[in-house]
């Protein structure tokens, strides 16, 4: 199963984000992950994928990320 960006959201120093993607079978998801600035790395990195979440709308998938991921939750919905 394949995933298509909607939305990626980034914390106010660009290290950690959100991304709301679209999967194949038209349902909605999300994860979030963090930016590793390690010499060896240099990647972003998976924190939590929310496999489980399957929404009808990247709104409701942001809705409920804004309420699980501590700094999302933080801030505006147009970051």
């Amino acid at each position: 199963m394949s995933e298509n960006t909607i939305n990626t959201i980034y914390d106010r120093d660009g290290k950690r984000r959100v991304i709301i993607f679209r999967r194949d079978d038209g349902t909605y998801g999300f994860e979030e992950e963090r930016f590793s600035d390690e010499p060896l790395e240099m990647a972003w990195i998976r924190l939590r994928k929310y496999t489980a979440s399957l929404f009808a709308s990247a709104i409701d998938a942001e809705r409920d990320a804004r309420g699980r991921v501590e700094w999302l939750g933080n801030s505006s919905p147009e970051t």
